[in-house]
């Protein structure tokens, strides 16, 4: 709940600054879902039924990369692949991203 706040409260960056209850659906979501698959942040938003943005899902991931949640392992890598553009030259393209929440009772 202090995520990008100061000892008072206060927001501290507002661009990233986000409601505690948006972190928590974002985290029960991949939570409940933790089978390893690649999924975009597009396609949370669809299968929480948009009633979160893609911004706020996006800034919500960071917030729980920042978050150090005793006994809670949070990965999230994102999937690219190379490619060769029309004039030859090779460019990466991220597929989407794969997140894994695991629990660590040796940290608890």
């Amino acid at each position: 709940m202090k995520y990008n706040k100061d000892e008072n409260g206060k927001n501290i960056n507002k661009d990233n600054s986000i409601d505690w209850i948006q972190i928590l659906r974002v985290f029960a979501f991949l939570y409940h879902r933790n089978n390893n698959d690649i999924i975009t942040y597009s396609e949370i938003e669809e299968q929480i039924n948009n009633i979160i943005s893609v911004s706020t899902i996006s800034t919500a991931i960071e917030a729980i990369r920042n978050c150090h949640l005793q006994g809670i392992i949070f990965k999230a890598e994102a999937k690219r692949y190379k490619k060769t553009d029309d004039s030859g030259n090779e460019i990466y393209r991220t597929e989407g991203t794969e997140f894994s929440i695991m629990l660590n009772f040796e940290d608890m």
